[in-house]
């Protein structure tokens, strides 16, 4: 059986008001500690250069103030998200960063994707990933990102749909947290305006770089607790928390000002 992806994840309510920054620092990891990923990477099978050594953004510092947080960001040129599922703990840790999209259909269906073999997650079912980007930019000259354009850009190049029209009505509304706050997800649900059909139909026009198939779950509590208890699939662990969670979310400011 392979069950729920093993790496602990915590939902956490969203800040009211919180921004993102690249530092446009580099993050130079020792030898050691690149050997250390690179054997990591071939335990996984994963040799796509392009997943595997692309240059990302990592979170290096988060800032508390009254009113608001900030996410200060630096880069990685190896991809963060796969070293941190096996050294959570570690002090060297890398924090990905990034926006998790669910859509639902105009005819109430939520599409989960299926991973690639080839992607860090391979053969995982999980809302729709996007790693945050140097280009996805609110504010080029100040440095600062917007998660919101990290989605829309994933979504087209996975789904082939484009859902630029949404952005204005775009609101975060969780924070999805990796155990040791290894990872920070910026989770976004989205209505849009094609069906199920419509949906598969653009899928086959798709990229299809990380998405191998797309899965659609009828928004209902029978069908949503039916595909969260199958065992034979890998599913990443926010997904039960996500779906069936009756407790209000976590303060994730309290979070961090007491660990």
């Amino acid at each position: 059986m392979l069950g729920n992806h093993r790496e602990k994840a915590e939902i956490f309510e969203v800040p009211s008001n919180f921004r993102l920054f690249n530092s446009f620092e580099v993050y130079n990891k020792s030898q050691e500690l690149r050997d250390k990923i690179e054997r990591n990477l071939k335990r996984r099978d994963i040799s796509t250069s392009d997943i595997s050594k692309h240059k990302l953004l990592n979170i290096k510092n988060i800032k508390i103030y009254k009113d608001k947080i900030e996410f200060i960001l630096n880069i990685s040129d190896y991809s963060h998200y796969i070293y941190t599922q096996k050294n959570c703990l570690s002090k060297n840790i890398c924090r990905s960063i990034s926006s998790i999209a669910l859509l639902e259909t105009s005819d109430n269906y939520f599409i989960l994707a299926k991973m690639t073999k080839d992607s860090p997650y391979k053969d995982l079912y999980q809302c729709i990933p996007s790693l945050i980007e140097k280009n996805d930019c609110k504010n080029k000259i100040k440095g600062e990102l917007d998660p919101k354009r990290a989605i829309i850009r994933k979504v087209k190049k996975e789904l082939n749909l484009d859902i630029s029209d949404k952005y204005e009505s775009m609101e975060c509304s969780k924070l999805i947290v990796g155990e040791n706050i290894s990872s920070i997800g910026f989770f976004y649900h989205i209505n849009i305006d094609y069906s199920k059909e419509e949906m598969e139909n653009l899928f086959e026009g798709a990229s299809n770089f990380e998405v191998e198939k797309l899965v659609f779950i009828k928004n209902n509590k029978k069908d949503i607790i039916s595909f969260i208890g199958k065992e034979n699939i890998k599913k990443i662990d926010y997904l039960k928390e996500l779906f069936c969670r009756k407790s209000s979310d976590n303060n994730f400011i309290d979070y961090l000002r007491h660990r």
